[in-house]
């Protein structure tokens, strides 16, 4: 206890004439009284001058894609509503067709639908005249990697204070852009897809022209090569087919009038332009496949009983029966079964090619199985294409056909 206290005792006395000790003492007391001044004069504050300033626009913006966000998950919905003011000061909502069609336009102007309600305009880069370095990346991805860009517009009227029926009308105007894109993948057979995009003026900054190297200069660089031909091979159109091959189908898909067959349509659509798409590996073959069978299985169903035929289990059609029943309807021609289900090169039919893919049996790196897919994917390609050519055709046909069976027209 006396040495505890000692010790305690002598502690207390060395302080007492520390001078360190003091300044820190000091400093404390004078920042406590800087604070209680603070405090004192906040208090003596107004509410008004209390409030912070609130940037109205801001919490508006904020509010409204919220509130978009609650009523849908959809990305492309939701990066379009995040852009709403440009929407709204352009009048449509951009996008970009991209992949291996070259549009080598005369005009270089946009080219338009006969109702106005899309645009198309070519974004080919022509290096030839211009600076290397003006644009590398463009350069490299149209020389190199064999993608070119086609920039759209889609008309829209959104009302940025009624948050359902602006969901509707994104919906709407998405799914018309997916049904452009999928055309110009049908009618070129290349391979493209869309992205939603922003259209907006950027100032332009000119890029002045390198120095020249003092002294060659070499270093190594890793260039890639195609896995397929189709890689590196694109289709070149011109104003006319997006003027009259592309925009009059556009117009016509998109204003028939029985939704059943203008769903389905859309549908097959989509898959055969997904076969067009090259980093599908073997799933292109099941695209061409699935374009053509979804359209059987849809009208099979439909057909009046005399045009089906009997299958061979009452109740369980298959799928050759439904095909052998529907497809010469659509098309006109009556050997769609033996090129889909009779031996082809190697003695395999397209159908257990179908097969052997969907169920897992071969995968993209088995050479000798892939060779024999190759072989036959150009052929499949034109198969499903003049089906499909043949039905939007015969559409009407199709529908007065099943009108007269009972189905009623407009509710197939």
């Amino acid at each position: 206890m006396f040495q505890l206290g000692r010790s305690y005792s002598l502690g207390m006395r060395s302080t007492a004439f520390n001078p360190r000790f003091h300044r820190t003492v000091g400093f404390a007391a004078r920042t406590v009284k800087r604070q209680n001044v603070r405090c004192r004069r906040r208090r003596e504050m107004t509410k008004e001058q209390q409030q912070p300033e609130v940037d109205e626009e801001f919490v508006n913006y904020m509010r409204r894609t919220a509130a978009m966000y609650r009523l849908t998950r959809n990305q492309v919905v939701n990066t379009y509503w995040q852009h709403l003011a440009e929407v709204i000061d352009n009048g449509f909502i951009a996008f970009m067709l991209r992949g291996a069609v070259s549009w080598e336009s005369e005009s270089g102007e946009r080219i338009g639908s006969s109702d106005g309600a899309v645009w198309l305009k070519s974004d080919l880069y022509d290096p030839v005249g211009k600076h290397l370095a003006a644009q590398p990346v463009r350069l490299f991805l149209q020389f190199q990697m064999n993608i070119h860009d086609i920039w759209g517009g889609l008309k829209v009227n959104v009302d940025p204070e009624d948050e359902e029926t602006s969901k509707a009308t994104l919906e709407k105007g998405i799914a018309d852009i997916a049904l452009l894109s999928d055309l110009l993948s049908f009618a070129t057979g290349a391979s493209s897809t869309w992205y939603p995009a922003r259209y907006l003026k950027v100032k332009v900054t000119p890029i002045s022209t390198p120095p020249p190297d003092e002294e060659e200069r070499y270093e190594w660089q890793c260039w890639p090569l195609p896995r397929r031909s189709e890689e590196h091979s694109g289709v070149g159109i011109r104003d006319r087919f997006v003027r009259v091959g592309l925009m009059p189908l556009f117009e016509y898909l998109r204003s028939l009038s029985h939704p059943e067959i203008a769903a389905v349509l859309r549908r097959a659509l989509s898959w055969h332009a997904q076969g067009n798409y090259l980093g599908s590996g073997l799933n292109r073959f099941v695209n061409y496949w699935e374009s053509i069978e979804l359209l059987a299985h849809f009208f099979y169903k439909r057909l009046p009983a005399n045009l089906r035929g009997r299958p061979a289990k009452p109740g369980r059609p298959t799928i050759r029966e439904k095909m052998k029943a529907v497809l010469p309807l659509l098309t006109s021609r009556d050997d769609f079964d033996g090129k889909l289900f009779g031996e082809g090169p190697g003695g395999v039919s397209l159908y257990r090619l179908r097969n052997d893919i969907a169920h897992g049996n071969r995968c993209d790196h088995e050479l000798e199985f892939t060779d024999l897919v190759d072989g036959q994917i150009d052929e499949f390609q034109q198969l499903g294409k003049q089906v499909l050519r043949a039905t939007f055709n015969r559409v009407d046909e199709v529908e007065q056909l099943i009108y007269d069976a009972g189905g009623g027209r407009g509710s197939v």
